[in-house]
């Protein structure tokens, strides 16, 4: 009777034990888990947190071993069950297998451990396991050194849809300071929509990669009413200026529902243009855009840069914003360049990269001659038929530009 009575008065105390610490710790994850969603600025200090928590729960573990060698095996265990008992030999080998070895224990507190942490990072909505990498970016992107907020943006973008990640975003976007360009392209990537108001803000007073990252995040998000600040927002924007033309390209006609803003922004396109001063990058941009836009307004200068002769790079990137324009004025005067230009002149290869790396092409590379045929083709205009078919059977053409030219006559004759 007092053997059972000590059994049972160390249980209720190891019972009582667990279950004090448990409720500690589940206080304690819960409390370490929204100072690491919240407030945390240092991945080390989140480091130690979560270690000393796991060092607890190692503890808790233990306790609960013990708990479980008092339920099963008692005080004495089973190691002297066969001198107790009195049995025969043919039972002491089964009698020894109940006794309590380390690896039924170590195996027990494995398993009870696993338990404990997988309960605990429930409670601590994955602090300690699931969710390390969320949390992670979330220290990442609240820290004052501008090179961790950057380290963070690769793995913010792969979390898409994850609304604390945006709302860290949305605060390193309003917080002066280093990295707001590179939370500005996440933002765009992960089509954080949540974010435009802020991403305008930037555009507007941001530093001139930080107006370039939020104009072209903004495209990305298909958002176009920021095309009024346009002009503004190009000229303040220094050596990343073009990356505001690559955005008007980006979103193009069918991401401009309003057909004043395409108006506008085909409008400020046009006029730099007319600018002599500048550089090819920048001309092929606005001509691309233009093409991008299908803007009605830009044929006709178009067709003036190239009458006025210019670089072939420059030429295949206008021949190419015609065809997308679609004028059938156009597709005349592409007939008749195809019986004037070099045959063996090739067109470049074209990519502009803007402030992250990231490439758009301005122009594929094509035999200028078929690039003309091509291009004419996409205007659609029955018109120049003859003219194909005439092209398809002058043997002063390469074999290349005679099949593409017959194939076109085809379409033009049996295709909508």
């Amino acid at each position: 009777m007092n053997k059972y009575q000590q059994l049972t008065g160390s249980i209720k105390v190891l019972v009582g034990v667990s279950v004090a610490l448990m409720i500690l710790m589940i206080v304690a994850v819960m409390r370490i888990a929204d100072f690491v969603a919240d407030r945390s600025l240092s991945v080390n200090d989140n480091f130690l947190l979560v270690g000393g928590f796991m060092v607890f729960v190692l503890l808790v573990s233990l306790i609960e071993l013990l708990l479980v060698k008092r339920v099963v095996w008692g005080t004495a265990m089973v190691s002297g069950a066969t001198a107790r008992l009195g049995v025969d030999d043919e039972m002491k080998a089964e009698v020894r297998s109940m006794r309590a070895t380390g690896a039924k224990l170590g195996l027990i507190l494995t398993t009870l451990l696993v338990i404990n942490i997988l309960l605990f990072d429930s409670v601590g909505r994955g602090v300690l396991v699931l969710n390390t990498r969320v949390y992670w970016v979330l220290t990442l992107l609240r820290s004052p050194n501008g090179a961790d907020r950057e380290e963070a943006v690769p793995s913010a973008i792969m979390l898409i849809g994850n609304e604390k990640v945006a709302r860290a975003l949305g605060r390193t976007i309003e917080q002066p300071g280093e990295a707001r360009h590179w939370a500005a392209y996440a933002a765009g990537v992960r089509n954080d929509v949540t974010l435009i108001d802020p991403l305008k803000r930037l555009m507007r007073s941001g530093t001139p990669i930080e107006r370039a990252a939020a104009g072209v995040a903004l495209s990305r998000m298909a958002e176009s009413n920021w095309l009024n600040d346009l002009p503004t927002a190009y000229q303040e924007a220094g050596k990343h200026r073009n990356d505001f033309l690559k955005a008007v390209g980006y979103l193009g006609k069918k991401r401009i529902p309003s057909e004043e803003d395409r108006r506008t922004a085909s409008t400020f396109l046009l006029s730099l243009l007319t600018d002599d001063k500048l550089d090819r990058e920048t001309i092929r941009l606005a001509v691309w855009a233009l093409g991008k836009l299908e803007s009605p307004l830009a044929y006709g200068p178009i067709e003036q840069l190239l009458e006025r002769g210019t670089d072939v790079g420059t030429m295949c990137t206008g021949l190419e914003a015609l065809g997308r324009i679609g004028s059938d004025t156009s597709s005349k005067k592409m007939m008749a360049m195809v019986y004037t230009v070099d045959r063996e002149t090739r067109c470049p290869d074209l990519v502009y990269r803007d402030f992250s790396g990231q490439e758009v092409l301005l122009c594929g590379g094509l035999n200028l001659v078929q690039r003309l045929l091509r291009e004419t083709a996409r205007i659609g205009d029955r018109s120049v038929k003859p003219t194909m078919d005439k092209i398809a059977e002058d043997e002063s053409f390469s074999k290349g530009v005679r099949s593409m030219a017959r194939e076109i006559a085809f379409q033009m004759k049996y295709k909508r």
